[in-house]
């Protein structure tokens, strides 16, 4: 029994244990099939994943059907990342579908935004009771939330680029088994996914580079900037699906910035500045801009029109190196634009900023075959006008027709430097008014500043204050010089309508039209001027050959008045003639003044002074009528011309009547002018030859007079015995005031006299005449050398009516003692060359000169001569002429002279004084009358 028992409990027990082997075994082998097919599962979804050739949405699809054959998916989302935003991309709940929806964790991360930062899985078993040991709390606003749930990272090449998680109302319904199985699901899903990505983003980008070398092969085929602009707008909006797109161009030479084209039509040719708002920060600065939320950047400029933009992308337009614009696209999403977004705009913007260059060559090309064809146009019409009014006429209505302005002007110069006068107009305002506008300088500051800068300028009339604004606005106004060899002609001027944009192209062409107006301007003044010219030229001609022959100043004066009241054509005309003695203008001859007024011109005698307008220097100076004459001739509004000789006023020639007409006719004024001249050549040539047969005359009377004065001094020395006289005699004009003299006295003495009258010329030589004879009689009488000085002092005191006076040294030589004895009436000391002495000594006792006061004291002196001595006696013309530097050649070279010959003989001293100072002076005129008078005894000869 017991061991019945036995063997059946062991038999139980045995079959327990084979039982629990069993289980154990396929329990084993269950886990082991299960592991097996959980990994061909999983090997089946890596393959699935590999070789599926879906987009991003389809493969979300399949990873959640392969995910939902290994674990419970009941609850199950896969999401992607965007930037900020967390976009589900499949999300199922209870089973069902639900739309997906797009988060942004920016403010609230929660527990997806932790995974995606930590890259780390993250297994809840039990919400309620784990929440506060949570990373982050979760974002449920469900009522039944979830009690558990895996949150698995999806990370591709180090990138979370999104999250899986599965969810149960359960606690603890996921173990470490699910969380390995999900995580290599993620793993798989975020390569499928990455690749995936990447394959929609190489087809993107294939279909945009598709898309963009359409867009670039249209555009590129527009020649018309106009066209370009609004077609590429279109074109970009409708092939990416862009809220707004513009592109913005750079005005040249400016710093606005005009949205050329625009998908919407308010912003169409609105305009913002280099800097201003996000457009203008991509032009300064020449890089894109991303900019995810307008509303937190401070550089975005708020449009009226545009009020949904949320997010902006600006790509700038680079040709070369120069920023020519922008294109613009806007969306009303946040953060629209990604990096395919940035690659497409950029790669468009090269395209459109090729394009936009090659069609502004196109442009300019054919705006420069217009502006060609419009110059043209201008030289040919203007080439065909026969007169200066002509031409301004032509101009002012061509330029209209072929540039659309409005209005357009032309001023020219009138007389006086920056006065201008309207000579032409067409659709200004106030026509006649215009017309009648003469302008000086400070009326129109417009005017004045082209005046001062011969450069073109534009300005607004738009509340601006300008006497032209008044004709020209209300638009811009643009002013161009009529520029001629760089000279200013004129002014023309151009009025556009406030709707019309004066752009450079355009001013370019009115350039040209002024440019070609200036030449056939200048073309047709010149034209007028030869005509002019030709019939002053006749005119004047007609003058000289008439006046040309005459040699009487009444006649050559009645010829002119005539001949100037025809050609001028005025009522009076008359010449005065200038008096130089007395400063007078004296009327000479009348023509068209009244018979019984013709005494009261005769009897005009008005002072020079009384017609100069600016009189410090009368040869240039300005004539005005003078208030008498105007009274006496009853002149109405007389115009007087200066006939002005070579170097002074020679007279007058006045007109009256009809003068205004006279003044506003440059022709007619070149006449009075050119007769002016030819009267004043004439008149000065009838007194030039006047005075030069009064000349000739005073020559011929010079030349006998110095023949009279040459006889009155000594055909020769005397011969003394035991003595040598020389004498030398040269005036500085042609007569002089300087002589010398010999008296041969009794017993045998000799006189000699030198004398300096203190003057030259011919008064000189008249009171030397006197002063001669008067010494020779007063000397031949006998008496001593001072009492005949005395005595000739005395004579000419009482017989002279002059201030003149003379200098005379008067000596006697008595030959046979040797004694000189002299007086010196305030003549040059004589220099004695003492030979036992060996020096040379200066007579310098010497009194007053005669002529100055009467009884004038004078002193007597003697010397004795011995042989071998010389005596030199000289006029102030000796020592004091003067070489180039203004040196005087001086007493102290005189003596040099005298003692350096005194061995020779007196004629050879005399030569030898004469040498001496013509080399001193060298090529200089004569200062002074030069005489020289030398005394030598001679030497024993035993």
């Amino acid at each position: 029994m017991d061991t019945t028992l036995f063997l059946v409990l062991l038999a139980i027990v045995s079959l327990i244990i084979v039982a629990f082997v069993m289980w154990r075994r396929w329990r084993s082998r269950r886990a082991l099939m299960l592991q097996v097919r959980e990994l061909q599962a999983l090997a089946e979804t890596g393959r699935a994943l590999a070789e599926a050739q879906l987009d991003s949405d389809e493969l979300c699809e399949l990873i959640y059907r392969h995910a939902s054959e290994m674990m419970d998916t009941s609850t199950f989302q896969l999401g992607l990342f965007d930037g900020p935003r967390y976009n589900i991309r499949l999300w199922v709940r209870d089973g069902q579908h639900v739309p997906s929806q797009s988060f942004d964790l920016s403010d609230n991360p929660g527990l997806v935004g932790w995974v995606r930062q930590a890259r780390q899985p993250l297994v809840v078993h039990d919400f309620e009771q784990e929440r506060d040991r949570l990373p982050a709390q979760p974002r449920y606003s469900s009522d039944a939330p979830p009690r558990s749930a895996i949150f698995m990272p999806l990370v591709a090449r180090d990138q979370a680029i999104g999250a899986l998680a599965i969810q149960s109302f359960q606690p603890k319904a996921f173990t470490d088994n699910h969380l390995r199985l999900l995580s290599i699901i993620a793993n798989q899903a975020a390569a499928a996914i990455s690749n995936a990505r990447l394959l929609e983003q190489e087809r993107r980008r294939a279909a945009h580079l598709q898309l963009i070398g359409e867009i670039g092969q249209q555009i590129a085929a527009i020649l018309d900037l106009d066209t370009l602009f609004h077609q590429t707008v279109e074109l970009v909006r409708a092939t990416f699906g862009y809220m707004f797109v513009a592109i913005c161009v750079r005005e040249e030479n400016s710093n606005r910035i005009i949205f050329e084209g625009a998908t919407h039509p308010a912003m169409h040719n609105q305009h913002v500045h280099v800097g201003q708002g996000i457009i203008g920060w991509v032009v300064e600065n020449g890089e894109m801009l991303n900019v995810p939320d307008v509303t937190r950047d401070e550089r975005y400029w708020p449009v009226a029109s545009l009020p949904q933009t949320h997010s902006e992308l600006a790509v700038p337009l680079i040709f070369g190196e120069e920023v020519i614009g922008v294109i613009d696209v806007e969306s009303d999403q946040p953060a629209a634009f990604d990096d395919e977004d940035i690659y497409t705009l950029r790669t468009l913007a090269g395209q459109i900023a090729i394009a936009i260059h090659e069609a502004r060559l196109y442009a300019a090309e054919r705006e420069q075959a217009w502006i060609s064809t419009a110059l043209l146009q201008v030289a040919e019409a203007t080439g065909h006008a026969t007169s200066l009014e002509e031409v301004l006429d032509t101009v002012v209505r061509i330029t209209p027709l072929l540039s659309g302005v409005e209005r357009c002007g032309v001023m020219l110069l009138d007389g006086e430097p920056g006065h201008f006068r309207t000579q032409a107009a067409f659709g200004v305002e106030a026509l006649d008014d215009f017309y009648r506008l003469r302008l000086k300088p400070g009326d129109s500051l417009l005017l004045d500043q082209i005046f001062q800068t011969y450069k073109p300028l534009v300005r607004p009339s738009d509340g601006a204050q300008d006497v032209l604004f008044k004709f020209l606005g209300p638009g811009d106004v643009l002013g161009l010089p009529l520029l001629a060899h760089g000279e200013l002609n004129g002014v023309m001027w151009i009025g556009a309508t406030p709707d019309q944009i004066l752009s450079q192209r355009k001013a370019a062409l009115l350039g040209g039209i002024a440019n070609q107006a200036a030449m056939a301007i200048e073309s047709a003044q010149l034209a007028i001027a030869q005509r002019e010219e030709a019939w002053v030229n006749l005119a004047l001609l007609q003058v000289s050959e008439a006046i040309g022959p005459l040699t009487d100043l009444d006649e050559i004066s009645s010829v002119i008045v005539r001949l100037a009241a025809l050609f001028v054509g005025v009522d009076l005309c008359a010449i005065f003639l200038a008096d130089k003695e007395r400063a007078l203008l004296i009327g000479r001859q009348v023509y068209g003044l009244p018979a019984d007024q013709l005494n009261d011109f005769m009897a005009l005698r008005c002072a020079q002074q009384e017609w100069l307008v600016v009189d410090d220097d009368p040869a240039r100076s300005v004539l005005a009528v003078p208030d008498r004459v105007v009274q006496a001739l009853r002149l109405q509004t007389p115009v007087v011309v200066p006939l002005r000789g070579r170097t002074e006023l020679v007279g007058a020639l006045l007109v009256d009547g009809r003068t205004a007409e006279l003044l506003r006719s440059q022709r007619r004024l070149n006449i009075l002018n050119g007769i002016a001249s030819q009267a004043s050549t004439s008149i000065e040539s009838v007194q030039l030859l006047a005075d030069l047969a009064m000349r000739q005359v005073l020559e011929h009377e010079l030349d006998l007079a110095r023949e009279i004065q040459k006889s009155f001094l000594p055909e020769c020395c005397p011969e003394v015995p035991g003595y040598e006289l020389a004498a030398a005699w040269r005036s500085a004009r042609r007569v002089g005031g300087d002589f010398y003299d010999f008296m041969l006295l009794a017993n045998g003495n000799v006189g000699i006299a030198i004398a300096d009258v203190a003057d030259k010329g011919v008064p000189a030589a008249l009171f030397m005449a006197l002063s001669r004879t008067l010494v020779r009689a007063t000397s031949m009488s006998g008496r001593t050398p001072s009492d005949a000085l005395r005595r000739t002092n005395t004579l000419i005191i009482s017989d002279a009516r002059s201030d003149l006076f003379v200098t005379v040294f008067y000596g006697v030589l008595h030959p046979r003692s040797g004694s000189f004895t002299y007086a010196n009436a305030g003549h040059n000391p004589p220099l004695w060359l003492n030979v036992r002495s060996g020096t040379v000594q200066r007579l310098h006792q010497h009194g007053m000169a005669l002529g100055v006061i009467p009884d004038t004291p004078l002193s007597e002196h003697s010397i004795q001569i011995e042989p071998g001595d010389v005596l030199a006696l000289y006029t102030d013309g000796v020592t004091e002429a003067l070489n180039v530097e203004g040196e005087e050649f001086g007493v102290e070279r005189l003596e040099a002279v005298v003692q350096a010959h005194a061995a020779g003989s007196a004629e050879e001293v005399v030569a030898a004084i004469e040498a001496a100072v013509d080399e001193f002076v060298g090529n200089e005129p004569p200062f002074d009358d030069f005489t020289l008078v030398v005394l030598k005894r001679v030497k024993d000869k035993g």
